[in-house]
């Protein structure tokens, strides 16, 4: 999923999000801006939650624990929102946006650009779209909240310690505090129509595969026709999902602060 209803689940699950919660709910993503895979981002939060608590007391206590948790939300293991949107959903073979775009594979590989075996994976980021563009028409004070804690530098400056510390991969803390600040350069947090995320959507395709451009009225349309599909099984999936990972998050991952 993309960023707007990565915080709209993590809400549900730890409450009002104060702002060390809101960069750990889009951290896996802020992460591969910062040069770190998706395996690299999206399989670490148990890493984080583990390394968090053994800094306690610290300076600020409970902050990395808090944003780690946050992280777990997120992510393909533990089993977060990403692991029932991309790997697994109601025992299918593949999770809810990529079962949800099968049929626009082809066309989502043709408006980026790219080869048709890499359709498949564009054509669930138009899903994840739409999803986002739903959540921001019920809740747009979500995005304006994290463009606030992201410019919130001790805080950045603090997590990304953090993060330099505890990934498997060797990655200045300064890599990952600018891969933050850069986030919004890559999604869209306000003013989101399809036309916006279609614009943001661009910049990604060409930071991740080199192409000059995609057809942006193209993937506008996309977007727009993706809405009622997503529209008709949104809530039914983030009730699921909710239901899959909250036990997480009063079990092994409980809060500590």
């Amino acid at each position: 999923m993309f960023a707007l209803t990565h915080l709209y689940f993590a809400e549900r699950l730890l409450g009002e999000l104060e702002p060390a919660q809101a960069l750990g709910a889009v951290f896996p993503d802020t992460g591969l801006a910062g040069g770190l895979s998706w395996e690299e981002t999206h399989t670490v939060g148990e890493r984080l939650y583990d390394r968090s608590v053994s800094l306690l007391p610290r300076d600020e206590p409970g902050i990395p624990a808090r944003f780690a948790r946050a992280v777990i939300t997120h992510g393909a293991i533990p089993e977060g929102l990403d692991h029932y949107s991309d790997r697994a959903y109601r025992g299918g073979d593949h999770g809810y946006c990529f079962e949800l775009s099968r049929d626009i594979a082809d066309e989502a590989a043709d408006i980026c650009g790219l080869p048709r075996s890499a359709g498949w994976w564009k054509a669930h980021n138009f899903i994840e779209m739409a999803a986002d563009l739903i959540v921001h028409e019920r809740r747009p004070d979500l995005g304006p909240m994290l463009q606030l804690a992201l410019t919130d530098r001790a805080l950045l400056g603090t997590l990304a310690s953090f993060l330099s510390d505890s990934l498997a991969a060797t990655i200045e803390a300064d890599r990952l505090e600018n891969a933050f600040m850069e986030f919004p350069d890559y999604v869209q947090l306000d003013q989101v129509t399809p036309g916006t995320l279609a614009q943001k959507y661009e910049v990604q395709v060409e930071a991740k595969h080199g192409v000059q451009s995609i057809d942006v009225d193209a993937a506008e349309s996309l977007i727009e026709r993706c809405v009622p599909r997503v529209a008709s099984t949104l809530d039914e999936f983030i009730a699921l999902s909710l239901e899959l990972v909250g036990p997480l998050l009063v079990g092994r991952y409980t809060s500590t602060g």
